[in-house]
């Protein structure tokens, strides 16, 4: 722990996954603070040899928080990542943005599930456009993907292609948008605790195909324990070039229970559809909730943040292709893809602001992606 603590007070210093995840389990495990962790989910020490099997035994609590429809276990769980950010890595809050302004966002968030955010302006979006004009996509998510698509054959054969890890990190102004500390601000208010960046993507979705594939059906995220993500279109967006849908509440347990109650299914149909199956119908999505769908529409520049533990899915776009950045903050030190940050040599051409990797807490937020490097003198 102490080793932990000397990591952090480095200010960008790399703190490796699993040091972390060791570190908060030797937190909750000392700390009578705990006990209840203590005898609901013992920690067994086979479960902490990797970085997986830790993430993974994390995972399954998260999952057994939402099949019990009880948010206590994962809140104290939180209050644990949040004493053990405080205590022993000595990282300091987003304090920034205006007491007022940032309440009125989380308000939203807790309530909706989603949050709007000031437009970006249109030279920086041109700028990210621009260098990704001339960039090869990558067919999946996971976007260290060894095959690279041109985007000109892209539009012709994928509904989805998405920008490796690589070119997004390069890519002018998406780190410091990322890195804004009143975005960050309202991000540490509503997970509880100081966020981490678990994932960086830009992807393109196709207009004209004859169905929609994966995340263009309905869905739910469980990534972590809490999480969000912030969205911003780079193309105009309107309802017949796919939209983000939203279906709103959809992320609160309480809103859940009462629609489980309330619903035409069986309790246990309920959890099936919702718990269980992967990608989900619009009819049933709307036949089983009394739920209001949001459709995020807006010229480019747009940002919006969401809980998409809610249910939620990108439209397929019907007369316009959608260009799109997504950043995901959690908790824990959870890359969505393998890669091992990036060395970032601080000089005067650096396209990313010094303090995204150089100065807490900005350097903790980014630590799976940015590792500073030796300073360039010129």
């Amino acid at each position: 722990m102490d080793q932990l603590m000397e990591i952090s007070r480095g200010n960008s210093a790399y703190i490796h996954p699993r040091d972390w995840l060791v570190g908060l389990q030797n937190h909750i495990m000392n700390s009578p603070r705990y006990s209840a962790l203590h005898k609901t989910f013992p920690f067994q020490p086979e479960a902490f040899s990797n970085v997986e099997s830790a993430i993974e035994f994390h995972l399954s609590v998260t999952w057994h928080c939402r099949f019990s429809y009880d948010n206590q276990l994962k809140d104290k769980i939180i209050a644990a990542i949040r004493d053990f950010q405080r205590e022993h890595l000595n990282i300091p809050t987003f304090s920034r943005m205006s007491v007022a302004l940032k309440d009125e966002r989380v308000a939203e968030l807790n309530e909706h599930g989603y949050t709007e955010l000031p437009l970006i302006s249109e030279k920086k979006i041109c700028e990210i456009k621009e260098y990704l004009n001339e960039k090869a996509l990558v067919p999946s998510y996971i976007t260290d993907a060894d095959e690279r698509i041109p985007l000109t054959q892209a539009r012709k054969t994928l509904n989805v292609g998405y920008y490796p890890v690589d070119c997004v990190l390069d890519c002018p102004h998406v780190i410091n948008i990322a890195s804004d500390p009143n975005t960050l601000a309202i991000i540490e208010q509503y997970l509880g605790a100081i966020p981490t960046l678990i994932n960086s993507t830009i992807w393109w979705s196709f207009a004209d195909r004859i169905k929609a594939k994966d995340a263009q059906l309905f869905h739910i995220d469980n990534e972590d324990y809490r999480f969000c993500k912030l969205f911003i279109y780079l193309t105009d967006v309107d309802l017949q070039s796919g939209p983000h849908v939203y279906m709103e509440k959809t992320h609160r347990i309480d809103f859940l229970k009462q629609q489980r109650e309330n619903s035409h299914l069986d309790p246990e149909e309920f959890d099936n559809w919702y718990l269980k199956t992967l990608r989900k119908s619009d009819k049933d999505t709307f036949d089983f909730l009394e739920a209001s769908p949001r459709y995020f529409v807006g010229q480019k520049g747009s940002q919006f943040l969401v809980d998409t533990s809610g249910i939620h899915k990108g439209e397929l776009p019907v007369k316009s292709d959608r260009l799109v950045c997504q950043f995901t903050y959690g908790l824990l030190p959870k890359p969505l893809s393998k890669y091992s940050p990036k060395v970032v040599v601080l000089d005067k051409d650096c396209p990313i602001m010094p303090r995204a990797f150089t100065q807490l807490p900005y350097s903790y937020v980014n630590r799976i992606f940015l590792q500073r490097g030796p300073v360039k003198i010129n």
